[in-house]
């Protein structure tokens, strides 16, 4: 029952549960079990009989032990654990200058610098505490008989010195190994740590890759074959019909393989524009006006679109292009308005800016909206719209690449609205 409670009481100090640095836990695991020692020690010392010892230096190692759980409690978690790096080598030299023998006391600064490094990142930080370990020592250093020199044939000043600078040069050793041992650890997680996100990248590549192969399998065997299946059969029937010497249909049936074959053709072509789209990371970016580019297109589809104040931005025109294009396509073509028009706007915002393009055409139902952006995916029938609906996977496709995110809002009969975010780092800013 006594052991669940002191549990208990240990998970509440701790916050048990709480995802927070390992090393502050660490601290606060050390600071309650050095509590634990030095209650112990005083109950010893403080019994009769006991050695005379100074209360309050004892009380002020309880302060200095407890500092750290006070500030791992309050969130303090840098303070802590530099509080617990400086409070028991302060409190050593403390109890050192009070007492007769203080022998060894200068040995604990070592592992406590070992300590240093290993809770603390930050260079400046350990050497602070490095210097006041040092000081520590110094003020202590009259009562250590380092290497026995105290009671050797040299005078006072001359082993003075000596112990001294042995100290210094064996703690400035220390010094330099711990930094470079745990400089070389950093160095070698931070190294690990980067194949591992390059291993992860290439996972997700080859996932990537994997799926594509799916979708490309399920092309081949729907929408190439579906061509391929109307052209032999008119194939057949015309072989029928030339049997027969009945040439009434060849015509008609001569005009559907042709369609078949444009419609395949069209599929293969569009099949490797995708393909081709597979890392744009290493996209040559120059200065690009959007008002330029979108006059320029205006001349293909005569004026539909409407623009004013876009931006001028550095990226691939290639790729800018072909997601104006697209979307312009898919806006223009989906439209039973007696005037259909494409509306362009620019808005920028603190970290990011937006480009939208917005149709007045037929609209989509929300429900189909993650179903337009897949290969091949159409929501209306050949007789009704012309195309093999690859616009939107490639306006995806390239927005990924890119790091940028689209979105789209629509309502039946009234139209859509497209919108691609970007980065400001995009944006020249020399206009």
């Amino acid at each position: 029952m006594y052991l669940t409670r002191f549990n208990s009481f240990i998970d509440f100090i701790i916050k048990k549960g709480d995802k927070r640095d390992g090393k502050v836990k660490l601290v606060t695991y050390f600071s309650l079990l050095i509590l634990f020692i030095h209650t112990i020690n005083s109950l010893i010392l403080i019994r009769p009989g006991g050695t005379d010892v100074c209360v309050e230096c004892m009380g002020i190692v309880y302060f200095l032990v407890f500092l750290p759980i006070v500030s791992y409690w309050f969130n303090y978690d840098k303070l802590s654990k530099i509080l617990f790096c400086l409070g028991l080598p302060i409190a050593t030299c403390l109890f050192s200058s009070s007492s007769e023998n203080g022998f060894g006391a200068e040995l604990v600064y070592f592992p406590f610098l070992f300590l240093t490094f290993f809770l603390i990142e930050n260079f400046r930080d350990r050497a602070l505490i490095a210097l006041v370990y040092l000081g520590c020592y110094f003020f202590i250093h009259n009562k250590i008989d380092l290497f026995g020199l105290n009671s050797s044939s040299l005078s006072a000043e001359h082993a003075n010195f000596i112990k001294n600078l042995t100290y210094l040069g064996s703690f400035t050793i220390v010094f330099v190994c711990c930094q470079y041992f745990f400089s070389a650890i950093k160095s070698f997680r931070s190294s690990t740590n980067k194949l591992l996100n390059n291993l992860r990248d290439q996972n997700e590549k080859l996932e990537g890759a994997n799926v594509e192969l799916e979708r490309f399998n399920y092309i081949a065997s729907h929408d190439l074959k579906s061509p391929l299946r109307n052209i032999s059969s008119f194939i057949n029937l015309m072989e029928r019909d030339l049997k027969k010497e009945n040439y009434n249909n060849l015509t008609e049936y001569l005009g559907f393989i042709k369609s078949g074959s444009n419609n395949m053709y069209q599929l293969i072509e569009d099949i490797l524009k995708y393909s081709k789209i597979k890392d744009v990371s290493q996209r040559e970016k120059v200065k690009l006006s959007l008002n330029n580019l979108c006059e320029q297109l205006n001349q293909i589809y005569n004026g539909q679109i409407k623009y004013e104040n876009l931006p001028s931005i550095y990226e691939s025109p290639h790729y800018i292009k072909t997601i104006f294009q697209n979307l312009i396509e898919n806006g223009l073509k989906y439209n039973k308005s007696e005037h259909p028009q494409v509306k362009i706007s620019y808005k920028q915002h603190q970290n990011h800016f937006l480009l939208t393009f917005v149709d007045n055409g037929i609209g989509m139902d929300p429900a189909y909206f993650d179903q337009i952006f897949e290969m091949f995916k159409r929501l209306h029938s050949k007789s009704e719209y012309e195309g093999t609906g690859i616009g939107l996977a490639i306006v995806k496709r390239i927005s990924e690449q890119m790091k940028a995110e689209i979105s789209l809002k629509s309502e039946v009969g009234i139209g859509t609205e497209f919108t691609i975010k970007l980065p400001n780092s995009c944006l020249c800013l020399d206009e």
